[in-house]
C-alpha cells in the first residue's frame, strides 16, 4: 500500500485541515496573549518601582532641606522628616523585586503540537 501524501490527505478533507489550522491558530494567539499579559504586567511593576524611587528621592531631597532651614527639632519631626521618604524608597525595591519574575518558556504548546503534527505525518510516510 502506498503511503499517503500530505496533499492526498488535504484533498480528501479540507475542513478537517482548516479547523485543525484555525485551532492552532487559536492556541498561537492565546499564548501569544499570555505572554503579552505577563510583559506588561512586569512592566507595571518596574514602573512602579521607578516611580516609587524617584518619589523616594524627592521627598528625602525636601526632608533634608527642611532639616536644614529649621535647624534642631524635637525627636517627633525628625522621625516624620526620616520616615516619609524612606516609606517609598523601601516599597521600590519590593516592586522591583515582584516584577522581576522570569517569563515561562512562550509557546510551548504550540511547539508541542507542530511536533505532534510532524510525528504524525511522519507515520504516514509524507516527511521524510
Amino acid at each position: 500500500m502506498a503511503p499517503v501524501s500530505a496533499l492526498q490527505a488535504l484533498v480528501a478533507a479540507p475542513d478537517l485541515a482548516l479547523e485543525h489550522l484555525a485551532a492552532r491558530a487559536e492556541l498561537a494567539r492565546l499564548e501569544g496573549q499570555s505572554l503579552l499579559d505577563e510583559t506588561l504586567r512586569r512592566l507595571r511593576w518596574r514602573l512602579l518601582a521607578s516611580l516609587l524611587a524617584l518619589l523616594g528621592l524627592g521627598l528625602a531631597g525636601v526632608a533634608l532641606m527642611l532639616a536644614v532651614l529649621a535647624g534642631p527639632q524635637p525627636l517627633a519631626v525628625q522621625a516624620v522628616l526620616l520616615g516619609v521618604p524612606l516609606l517609598p524608597l523601601l516599597l521600590a525595591p519590593l516592586a522591583w523585586w515582584i516584577g522581576r519574575d522570569r517569563l515561562a518558556e512562550p509557546f510551548v504548546a504550540t511547539r508541542r503540537e507542530a511536533a505532534a503534527d510532524e510525528a504524525a505525518l511522519r507515520s504516514l510516510g509524507t516527511v521524510p
